[in-house]
């Protein structure tokens, strides 16, 4: 049986960088998400130097970089931001090629729906173009959308029939917006190549966004079915804000330990 790789977002854990990667093995994780947009370890900001640095620094502490986050705040079904998403996530894929990740996850706003034909035509001219640039490169997109149920995303996926473009899987993000986060990993299945260990309470119209282990989330279940689909990668945890986050994050490594494929 084996355990579970698990991953922290790095940001999360102390303002400065290098102390939270020295941090992030002695709670317990496996590897680091790092934000791409914006911040110290921005594809902006790190020259060539300081990624071979970082990359050196990492395996130092015995981690691995589990995937760049390049969220751009923009819906990509908006024609008027296709240039910019591409030139961005183009950047963000050259910083993980030099970083030696495979993977970048990005929000992609709402899905038009099929009779949106324009809108529609823009969202998967973007994604395609991006795709195949990460795919040049040996990375893979795992792209994450708005409140859309999951057979929504699957069938873009199908229909981009892109193999650069996957998904990324947000467990209590699909429960406050309505959905069975089960029925997800069933709909979603191969295409899914990056985790988020994220749970949630729904109470009629009472939402909380809780750290793992303490709302609704099965994660017994839900990552038996990540495994059966053939998922063996990184569940990263989210731990929303407010205070004693490492603390926090320790908490929700220990609870993920439970769990044996």
């Amino acid at each position: 049986m084996a355990e579970l790789n698990i991953g922290v977002k790095v940001e999360s854990l102390a303002g400065d960088i290098r102390e939270a990667i020295r941090l992030a093995p002695r709670i317990g994780a496996d590897g680091i998400e790092i934000n791409s947009v914006g911040g110290v370890l921005s594809a902006d900001s790190l020259s060539k130097s300081a990624r071979r640095e970082l990359v050196g620094f990492i395996a130092k502490n015995s981690l691995r970089t589990c995937a760049l986050r390049g969220d751009l705040g923009v819906e990509y079904a908006d024609p008027s931001q296709t240039g910019f998403v591409v030139d961005r996530m183009r950047r963000i894929v050259d910083t993980s090629v030099d970083l030696g990740v495979s993977t970048v996850t990005t929000g992609i706003g709402a899905i038009p729906s099929e009779e949106s034909l324009r809108q529609r035509a823009t969202i998967i001219e973007a994604l395609r173009e991006i795709g195949n640039y990460a795919l040049n490169y040996g990375c893979l997109l795992a792209v994450e959308a708005g409140n859309e149920e999951p057979c929504v995303l699957r069938t873009l996926a199908d229909e981009l029939g892109n193999g650069g473009v996957k998904v990324g899987f947000n467990p209590g993000l699909l429960m406050v917006s309505g959905f069975d986060p089960l029925l997800g990993v069933r709909n979603l299945g191969q295409y899914i190549i990056y985790s988020y260990a994220s749970d949630a309470i729904v109470e009629g119209k009472d939402i909380q966004h809780v750290d793992p282990g303490e709302g609704q989330v099965d994660f017994e279940s839900i990552l038996a079915a990540m495994y059966e689909a053939g998922y063996h990668g990184f569940h990263t945890i989210c731990c929303e804000g407010g205070i004693d986050v490492v603390s926090r994050t320790a908490r929700c490594i220990q609870f993920l330990r439970q769990f044996h494929l």
